[in-house]
Protein backbone atom coordinates (compact mmCIF):
# COMPACT_ATOMS: atom_id res chain seq x y z
CA UNK A 1 0.00 0.00 0.00
CA UNK A 2 2.72 2.30 0.97
CA UNK A 3 4.55 1.68 -2.74
CA UNK A 4 1.36 2.63 -4.38
CA UNK A 5 1.30 6.03 -2.28
CA UNK A 6 4.59 6.76 -3.44
CA UNK A 7 4.51 5.79 -6.88
CA UNK A 8 1.07 7.93 -7.43
CA UNK A 9 3.25 10.74 -5.89
CA UNK A 10 5.88 10.11 -7.92
CA UNK A 11 3.47 9.99 -10.70
CA UNK A 12 2.07 13.45 -10.02
CA UNK A 13 5.48 15.13 -9.05
CA UNK A 14 6.68 14.55 -12.42
CA UNK A 15 3.28 15.93 -13.99
CA UNK A 16 3.85 19.17 -12.29
CA UNK A 17 7.71 19.28 -13.00
CA UNK A 18 7.13 18.28 -16.75
CA UNK A 19 3.84 21.20 -16.90
CA UNK A 20 4.51 24.08 -18.72
CA UNK A 21 3.94 27.45 -16.43
CA UNK A 22 0.47 29.17 -17.65
CA UNK A 23 0.44 32.80 -17.60
CA UNK A 24 -2.16 34.20 -14.97
CA UNK A 25 -3.29 37.29 -17.26
CA UNK A 26 -6.67 38.78 -16.84
CA UNK A 27 -7.59 37.12 -20.32
CA UNK A 28 -6.47 33.84 -18.91
CA UNK A 29 -8.00 33.54 -15.21
CA UNK A 30 -11.52 31.50 -16.86
CA UNK A 31 -8.84 28.94 -17.58
CA UNK A 32 -7.51 28.39 -14.14
CA UNK A 33 -9.53 24.47 -13.76
CA UNK A 34 -12.53 24.37 -11.65
CA UNK A 35 -11.35 20.70 -9.92
CA UNK A 36 -9.52 19.48 -7.27
CA UNK A 37 -5.74 19.62 -7.13
CA UNK A 38 -2.31 21.42 -6.10
CA UNK A 39 -1.29 24.66 -7.89
CA UNK A 40 2.07 26.19 -7.53
CA UNK A 41 2.69 30.10 -8.12
CA UNK A 42 5.72 31.26 -9.87
CA UNK A 43 7.62 33.96 -9.62
CA UNK A 44 10.89 34.77 -11.85
CA UNK A 45 10.47 30.96 -12.63
CA UNK A 46 11.22 29.74 -9.69
CA UNK A 47 7.96 28.01 -7.38
CA UNK A 48 6.77 30.89 -5.27
CA UNK A 49 3.67 29.27 -3.42
CA UNK A 50 1.96 25.89 -2.86
CA UNK A 51 -1.20 25.48 -2.59
CA UNK A 52 -4.59 22.70 -2.81
CA UNK A 53 -8.10 23.08 -3.20
CA UNK A 54 -11.33 21.37 -3.70
CA UNK A 55 -11.86 23.95 -6.27
CA UNK A 56 -8.81 25.99 -7.86
CA UNK A 57 -11.03 28.45 -9.84
CA UNK A 58 -12.77 29.30 -6.70
CA UNK A 59 -9.46 29.25 -4.60
CA UNK A 60 -7.67 32.09 -7.22
CA UNK A 61 -11.34 34.39 -7.57
CA UNK A 62 -12.24 34.18 -4.04
CA UNK A 63 -9.56 34.34 -2.14
CA UNK A 64 -6.17 34.98 -4.04
CA UNK A 65 -7.69 37.37 -6.68
CA UNK A 66 -10.66 38.79 -5.02
CA UNK A 67 -11.54 42.17 -5.55
CA UNK A 68 -12.47 42.87 -2.68
CA UNK A 69 -10.06 44.81 -0.32
CA UNK A 70 -11.59 43.17 3.39
CA UNK A 71 -10.16 40.04 2.04
CA UNK A 72 -7.46 38.39 4.19
CA UNK A 73 -8.51 34.59 4.39
CA UNK A 74 -5.20 34.37 1.77
CA UNK A 75 -1.97 33.57 3.16
CA UNK A 76 -0.42 34.08 -0.21
CA UNK A 77 -2.14 38.11 -0.28
CA UNK A 78 -1.01 38.76 3.21
CA UNK A 79 2.50 37.11 1.97
CA UNK A 80 2.68 39.45 -0.97
CA UNK A 81 1.44 42.73 0.69
CA UNK A 82 4.42 42.35 3.10
CA UNK A 83 6.73 41.26 0.84
CA UNK A 84 6.36 43.71 -1.83
CA UNK A 85 4.87 46.11 0.57
CA UNK A 86 2.08 46.32 -0.93
CA UNK A 87 -0.73 48.74 1.12
CA UNK A 88 -3.82 47.47 -0.34
CA UNK A 89 -5.30 44.35 -1.89
CA UNK A 90 -6.79 45.30 -5.20
CA UNK A 91 -2.52 46.38 -5.81
CA UNK A 92 -2.01 42.83 -4.44
CA UNK A 93 -4.31 40.94 -7.30
CA UNK A 94 -3.09 43.06 -10.10
CA UNK A 95 0.82 42.63 -8.48
CA UNK A 96 -0.16 38.78 -9.14
CA UNK A 97 -2.18 38.79 -12.31
CA UNK A 98 0.93 40.78 -13.63
CA UNK A 99 3.77 38.73 -12.28
CA UNK A 100 2.80 35.46 -11.71
CA UNK A 101 2.54 31.94 -13.30
CA UNK A 102 0.70 29.04 -12.16
CA UNK A 103 0.91 25.26 -12.48
CA UNK A 104 -1.95 22.68 -11.87
CA UNK A 105 -2.19 19.13 -11.28
CA UNK A 106 -6.29 17.21 -10.92
CA UNK A 107 -6.11 14.69 -7.69
CA UNK A 108 -9.62 13.48 -6.76
CA UNK A 109 -8.18 12.30 -3.25
CA UNK A 110 -7.89 14.45 -0.71
CA UNK A 111 -4.83 12.66 1.30
CA UNK A 112 -3.10 12.34 -1.80
CA UNK A 113 -3.23 16.33 -2.05
CA UNK A 114 -1.99 17.09 1.49
CA UNK A 115 0.72 14.43 0.86
CA UNK A 116 1.61 16.22 -2.57
CA UNK A 117 1.20 19.86 -1.10
CA UNK A 118 3.28 19.13 2.27
CA UNK A 119 6.23 17.32 -0.37
CA UNK A 120 6.23 20.10 -2.88
CA UNK A 121 6.19 22.67 0.12
CA UNK A 122 9.12 20.52 1.64
CA UNK A 123 11.18 19.93 -1.08
CA UNK A 124 11.23 23.49 -2.34
CA UNK A 125 10.50 25.50 0.87
CA UNK A 126 14.24 26.73 1.93
CA UNK A 127 15.78 26.04 -2.13
CA UNK A 128 13.25 28.51 -3.59
CA UNK A 129 12.38 30.49 -0.48
CA UNK A 130 8.39 29.84 -0.74
CA UNK A 131 6.14 32.00 1.46
CA UNK A 132 4.11 28.94 2.54
CA UNK A 133 3.65 29.32 6.42
CA UNK A 134 5.01 26.44 8.32
CA UNK A 135 2.09 24.61 8.57
CA UNK A 136 3.73 21.51 7.05
CA UNK A 137 7.01 20.25 9.21
CA UNK A 138 7.89 17.29 8.77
Amino acid sequence: MFSNVVKQLDKQYTGICRQSQKILSERNLKTIPRYAGVYVLYYKEKPFYVGRSNNIYKRFMHQHLSKRNDVASSSFRMHIKILKKIIRYKEARSWIVKNCKAKFVKIDNYDDSILLEALLIRLWRKKYRLVNDNKYEL
